[in-house]
């Protein structure tokens, strides 16, 4: 058998051809491996380092950011620490003090929900701190991986003081007296104080009572929802003795952490012994004005009301044998003209009022009889002339005088001039008189009324018209 070799020329050609095909083969692998490239890392951060807000604020919103669009999902890790985890919630909610947060593609801003819990409990300021924890692949913590949420308590102490620091009461006023206790600001409803009473010689049930009644020695309070005050009514027991006054000191305890009492935290309050009393004049009242002050003694006046509706809303006017006095009761009343009172002026404020010397809070006044009514009768020279202190007073003038303004058109409402040709003075009616519609008079009259003096101008206030409109 003959052996046959190769073509030199065609064994180096598949060579070459074999050699190319791996070459290619070997192009294609590398082309492959470049179309899968490793995805960048994206930074998380927290949008703010802290947050503050109120308990009572509501939900609100905590914002992460992205330095860039996300390019794939993922998910974020956030743990939650706070000393007392109560004061707020999160949604989601925090499972083992963890939040876990998606990340979806293409998210620039990741958020969640924080809500506190408004509570009425005086527990100060909280801080829950969040800090990023852990991303998933493609995803690493930033620079501020921290927020701190201060959750500020709105329920601040309050200040109770009471009203006045000291005060008296007849024991015969049947009716009592509110004691108020005034709150720096307006607590929650039903948030608690209470009130504390010693005394020498009154007792509780014998000589006074109070609503609320009083529980071991203590009278509880509750706040109302709307009210910056609390009260109490103490009522005094008359027991027709003559046994001299009793003095009982109030004092403010705390029993509610939202309240605790301030600097003004007793009260001294004087049951009157109504048995025995000195008795003041009307003059003694007058010559104490200096300014605006005080009545700090209890002051008794025994006197008549000589209004009868045309002065100033809720003012009365008073009169005895030495002089006459505007006052304003804290009270409702029903007294009438003619009226002889008993009033305790004290702790009352002396004032002027509209140019009137008038006594104001007057708490105390009952009525003890009926007197008759007696004018101090005068012509309007020697009124001009007089040196008596006739303020509050009530006078009669007389001696032919005339209503200039009298032109059968005008009415008595207002300030009418009457004269006696020389002297002038005024004659007022307010708008709620009965006889403001009373045409003004004319020819010769005498007129009489409620004396007052403003800056030299003398001002009379009649009372009932028929009477103190007439014709001389």
């Amino acid at each position: 058998m003959t052996r046959k070799f190769s073509n030199p020329q065609h064994r180096l050609k598949n060579f070459l051809l074999i050699a190319v095909t791996l070459v290619g083969i070997a192009s294609c692998k590398d082309d492959d491996d470049e179309i899968i490239t490793p995805v960048p890392d994206h930074n998380i951060d927290f949008f703010a380092s802290s947050q503050l807000i109120g308990e009572h604020a509501g939900e609100q919103i905590v914002k992460l950011t992205l330095d860039k669009p996300a390019a794939i999902d993922g998910t974020i890790k956030i743990k939650v620490a706070a000393g007392n985890p109560g004061r707020l919630t999160t949604t989601p909610a925090a499972e083992d003090g963890i939040i876990n947060l998606p990340i979806a593609k293409d998210q620039l801003e990741i958020e969640f929900k924080v809500l506190p819990v408004n509570n009425t409990a005086v527990d100060g300021d909280e801080t829950i701190t969040f800090t990023l924890l852990e991303a998933s692949k493609g995803f690493k913590l930033g620079v501020n991986k921290k927020n701190d949420i201060i959750v500020e308590d709105d329920d601040a102490v309050l200040k109770a003081h009471f009203l006045l620091n000291v005060g008296s009461i007849r024991e015969n006023r049947n009716e009592g007296m509110d004691v108020v206790i005034v709150l720096s600001d307006f607590p929650a409803p039903n948030a608690t104080l209470s009130v504390a009473f010693e005394s020498a010689s009154a007792i509780y049930g014998t000589d006074f009572i109070t609503e609320p009644a009083a529980v071991n020695g203590k009278i509880p309070l509750t706040t109302i929802a709307g009210n910056d005050y609390v009260s109490f009514h103490l009522t005094p027991i008359n027991d027709n003795l003559i046994n001299g006054d009793q003095r009982v000191r109030f004092t403010l305890e705390g029993t509610d952490s939202r309240i605790e009492p301030g600097d003004l935290k007793n009260m001294d309050l004087d049951i009157m012994d109504d048995e025995s009393f000195s008795v003041y004049h009307v003059e003694d009242i007058r010559s104490l004005y200096d300014d605006e002050n005080i009545i700090l003694d209890d002051m008794i006046v025994v006197a008549t009301v000589t209004s009868f509706g045309n002065v100033e809303q809720n003012t009365l006017y008073i009169e005895d044998e030495t002089g006459g006095i505007a006052i304003r009761l804290l009270f409702q009343h029903n007294f009438s003209r003619g009226d002889r009172l008993k009033i305790n002026l004290g702790y009352g404020l002396l004032k002027e009022s509209n140019g009137v010397l008038t006594v104001t809070q007057v708490s105390e006044a009952e009525k003890i009889g009926i007197s008759v009514l007696s004018y101090k009768q005068m012509t309007l020279a020697q009124l001009v002339s007089s040196q008596e202190d006739l303020e509050g007073r009530m006078i009669q003038v007389e001696g032919n005088l005339t209503f200039p303004e009298a032109d059968g058109v005008k009415t008595m409402e207002g300030d009418r001039t009457v004269t006696d040709g020389t002297n002038t003075m005024l004659v007022r009616t307010f708008g709620h008189a009965s006889f403001n519609g009373e045409l003004v008079p004319g020819g010769n009259m005498m007129v009489r009324g409620i004396m007052t003096e403003v800056n030299g101008t003398f001002i009379l206030y009649p009372q009932v018209f028929a009477d103190d409109v007439v014709s001389d």
